[in-house]
């Protein structure tokens, strides 16, 4: 018997007269102490009257993983415990509070994979094998982008919106393994385990790519994908060879596919994302040639019912203007309002490896240019559209200040974002000094864009010269608790918090 899938690859996102207005430092970021030791801080959540994060550091060639307890209202660190984890042989995929208790789910050596339940003194309570892998996994975070001669089995993890469940998708390579496996788990219950299915999917042999995933509140799991019509070219007698179908994995484990319309224009980076009532919305960047530029967005909506609701397409205006945008302009989020309406981002950002005269690798370049948010209605009309001028290059082993924050709020959007003093005067100016990250003298920005389309942008960080680090961030009912770092050697760590 043939096997039904063959993945072969994990895609692991009119000013209309507004002018943008500064109103300082009005909201600007409390930092807290510089940190204790050295590694990048990552946010888990809040509780009480804490925040609690993991510190992933490095002494003497061994990775560690530091568990933080901080003060919420003086961001003083109240208690430093080291987690019993191998930082080298632990794949850590999703932390969490809950009851005073520390969730974790991690894979150890490679194939075990664990939910373990620690008290805030990191004692353990409970530690259950899920599942022992058959192969080896790899974080497909650690692998994106790259090239694999050797195909690997890849594990993932993604939350649900209002951040109460959590899937883990495990992606099996090799002959005869080809599929993809989900654990879904319920955060606010201990990570009870709520099902374990495999993607079975139609009885095509196609080629299959997985664009991304999404996990609605109910539970259900939606899958995007492309797939191929004829072998894995892009195109097939100048049309598009191939199509994206939803598959939708309920608690029952129930399988449900929905096609997208057929295309008539080339879609790339296609994302998904599901409002409260359960409804989806699809969207990505069209393209009227296989390699050319990007010209619009594609808007597919379908109810909680499955029934199509829209298809839409739209141009993309720069300032107004519908001018050529660079082929490394990509969708870059989706952001979602409880009244439906919706938000895209589209952003012009790449990375890059060099090499020197001696032939030996560099660190890594990340390139991050103009930043496009377009507002639509709940019907997927179009109703404003806003520019961010920039013009980025960071250096380093990790992306972690050129990269914005995106976030949607109850009156509309906030974008925090690194820049450099030359470029705040004027603010947000069309033809923006190339800033290269981290500086000595970052600033922070924060640009505010009601749901009407009006913009401002607010210096919230500068006299403390801290870049914000864009990889590690929690947002609560009160504050938005961010990291800043000195420079991307993780040596000098901050806390802050924005008031929300």
């Amino acid at each position: 018997m043939k096997t039904l899938f063959k993945y072969i690859a994990i895609s692991l996102f009119i000013i209309l007269g507004n002018v943008p207005e500064c109103y300082g430092q009005e909201n600007a970021i409390t930092w807290g102490e510089e940190l204790d030791g050295k590694g990048l801080i990552k946010i888990i959540g809040e509780e009480g009257d804490f925040i609690y994060a993991l510190q992933h550091g490095t002494k003497l060639l061994t990775l560690y993983t530091n568990f933080l307890t901080i003060d919420k209202s003086t961001l003083e660190v109240i208690k430093t415990k080291k987690l019993k984890l191998s930082g080298l042989t632990t794949i850590p995929l999703d932390f969490s509070i809950l009851d005073g208790k520390l969730q974790a789910l991690v894979v150890k050596k490679g194939k075990f994979f664990y939910k373990i339940i620690f008290d805030l003194d990191l004692n353990e309570i409970s530690n259950e094998l899920v599942v022992k892998f058959d192969k080896s996994v790899y974080a497909a975070e650690s692998v994106a982008g790259m090239k694999m001669l050797i195909p690997m089995d890849l594990i993932s993890s993604y939350r649900s919106m209002d951040e109460s469940k959590v899937v883990v998708m495990v992606t099996k390579s090799g002959k005869k393994r080809e599929g993809v496996e989900f654990f879904m788990f319920d955060i606010n219950t201990g990570l009870t385990q709520l099902y374990n299915t495999s993607l079975k999917g139609s009885k095509s042999s196609s080629i299959q790519k997985i664009t991304d995933v999404d996990v609605q509140i109910n539970g259900v799991t939606n899958v995007l994908v492309k797939r191929y019509i004829d072998g894995d070219d892009e195109e097939e007698n100048k049309k598009p060879n191939y199509n994206y179908v939803i598959y939708k994995i309920g608690l029952d484990t129930k399988e449900t596919m929905i096609e997208l319309p057929s295309l008539d224009v080339y879609w790339k980076r296609a994302s998904i994302k599901s409002f409260s009532d359960g409804s989806i919305l699809v969207a990505g960047v069209t393209h009227k040639k296989a390699k050319s530029r990007p010209e619009g967005y594609q808007i597919v909506k379908f109810n909680n019912s499955n029934e199509l609701l829209f298809n839409k397409s739209n141009e993309i205006t720069f300032d107004g203007t519908v001018v050529e945008l660079a082929e490394t302009f990509y969708l870059r989020d989706i952001l979602l309002h409880n009244d439906m309406s919706f938000a895209l981002v589209g952003e012009d950002a790449w990375s890059r490896t060099y090499t020197n005269a001696n032939g030996m690798q560099e660190k890594d370049r990340f390139y991050s240019n103009d930043i496009i948010v377009d507002g639509f209605d709940e019907n997927g009309e179009r109703k404003w559209s806003n520019v961010l001028y920039r013009y980025i290059e960071e250096k380093g082993d990790k992306n972690l200040f050129s990269e914005p924050v995106f976030l949607a709020n109850e009156s509309g959007i906030n974008i925090f974002y690194n820049t450099t003093a030359k470029n705040i005067d004027p603010i947000n100016d069309d033809r923006p000094y190339k800033d290269k990250l981290p500086s000595k003298k970052p600033i922070v920005l924060s640009s505010s864009i009601s749901k009407t389309g009006k913009m401002s942008i607010s210096i919230i960080s500068q006299e403390e010269k801290r870049n914000f680090v864009s990889d590690s961030f929690v947002k609560t009912a009160e504050h938005i608790y961010v990291v800043g770092a000195n420079n991307n050697k993780m040596k000098k760590m901050y806390l802050g918090k924005i008031k929300n």
